[in-house]
């Protein structure tokens, strides 16, 4: 994921947009990879991003941002350099999720979907994840985890923040 302080080529990503949208004919089926090509490309769809979107598809930004809002995984503000997505449905919440979830307000200090003083990480509790046969589980950031203990998901976190790669 980028870091909010990199800059990105606007062309690049018009190019790339653009690519989507030979792929994807008709306009509207090509909504959701611009946007995931935004996210990927800028850590989370910046209203520049939106304005390229736009300008290419030539679909109004209020669909796209209707479109997105409808995903867990797509973010339009900064919510950190790293993600933690905690399933909560209902085998990984028999299976432990809420200690989970409870082992990062208090690691992390902030409450879902905040981010970390520097900018780190951030966690969000999801509906589901597919991974119920390794309950409970969780991603951070395409990692899938799981059956996850507190202490292991913690240790997972630090371990990013250890290697520079959480600041």
């Amino acid at each position: 994921m980028k870091q909010p302080t990199e800059t990105v080529d606007m062309k690049a990503f018009e190019e790339r947009v653009e690519a989507i949208r030979k792929t994807f004919p008709g306009g509207r089926t090509a909504i959701l990879p611009s946007l995931l090509a935004a996210q990927e490309t800028f850590g989370y769809v910046t209203p520049e991003s939106l304005d390229v979107m736009e300008r290419v598809l030539g679909i109004p930004r209020g669909i796209l941002k209707e479109v997105g809002s409808f995903y867990h995984f797509i973010d339009f503000e900064f919510k950190g350099r790293h993600r933690v997505y905690v399933c909560t449905n209902l085998s990984c919440l028999l299976n432990g999720a809420q200690a989970l979830v409870d082992a990062l307000r208090e690691e992390l200090g902030v409450e879902e979907d905040q981010v970390t003083p520097d900018g780190a990480l951030s966690f969000r509790t999801v509906e589901c994840i597919g991974l119920c046969d390794r309950a409970p589980a969780a991603l951070v950031d395409e990692e899938q985890l799981g059956p996850l203990t507190p202490e292991a998901l913690i240790q997972r976190v630090r371990e990013l923040r250890k290697d520079g790669q959480g600041t």
